[in-house]
């Protein structure tokens, strides 16, 4: 039985950009990954000395692994945020972009303000409390904001933990796949709060992803994302 999103079709994100045939978090990668036809893209966010966002899924870089927050970003081959924000603007693609601290969180805010991008991005964390404070601190002008943890960390349980995320007016959960099952994603739904999937590595998993009804689906294959959606026997 499939089950309904929480407000539209799912969106399909290319985790990284098209890490198995560019660079991993490069723009020639993201503009890749648009061609083969996601919806946009999930990276992760790095803060520069200068406080420039950057794209990058390792906190460090170079071969003597320096860490971007010590560097100035002039000295970093990642690549800013507000690079990809101006990237096929025109079809608004989303970006699901993860954090680890609230200087990133609100740099982040301040390059989608700039880019008139808040509306098409969701900002992901592990620490709830982190969200639950900026969401408190910059009301309702922001992205989405979205839990990023698995099952175990609900110490509550699921059915609380969706509970406390509309209370503190954060917008959804992100979880692995294995973790999200159709009736979890029908609960959260039942909260308003967005399903969100990723490590969908595999066209069976991508499709199982939207069997359930997730909103957002994430791959480092955005080939397998067109194929997926596509469906079995297309062209």
């Amino acid at each position: 039985m499939a089950h309904p999103t929480l407000d539209g079709p799912t969106v399909y994100l290319a985790d990284g950009g098209a890490p198995e045939q560019e660079v991993d978090h490069s723009l020639a990668g993201f503009a890749l990954a648009r061609r083969l036809g996601a919806d946009g893209w999930e990276v992760s966010g790095r803060l520069s000395a200068d406080h420039i966002v950057l794209l990058a899924r390792s906190a460090t870089f170079g071969w003597r692994r320096r860490p971007h927050s010590a560097s100035p970003a002039a000295q970093s081959e990642a690549p800013p945020l507000a690079d990809l924000l101006a990237m096929d603007i025109d079809e608004v693609p989303m970006v699901s972009v993860a954090v680890e601290n609230r200087a990133t969180l609100d740099a982040v805010v301040l390059a989608a303000r700039g880019a008139g991008a808040l509306e098409r991005m969701l900002i992901r964390c592990p620490d709830l409390e982190l969200l639950e404070t900026a969401a408190a601190d910059l009301g309702h002008e922001r992205p989405a904001f979205i839990h990023e943890a698995p099952l175990a960390a609900m110490a509550t349980g699921p059915e609380r933990h969706a509970d406390r995320l509309r209370t503190g007016s954060i917008e959804g959960q992100a979880m692995m796949f294995g973790q999200w099952t159709g009736g979890l994603t029908a609960m959260f739904h039942r909260f308003g709060r967005l399903c969100v999937g990723r490590g969908a590595t595999h066209v069976r998993m991508i499709r199982e992803f939207a069997q359930m009804g997730i909103d957002t689906v994430s791959s480092t294959h955005p080939d397998r994302l067109d194929e997926a959606q596509r469906g079995p026997g297309s062209p």
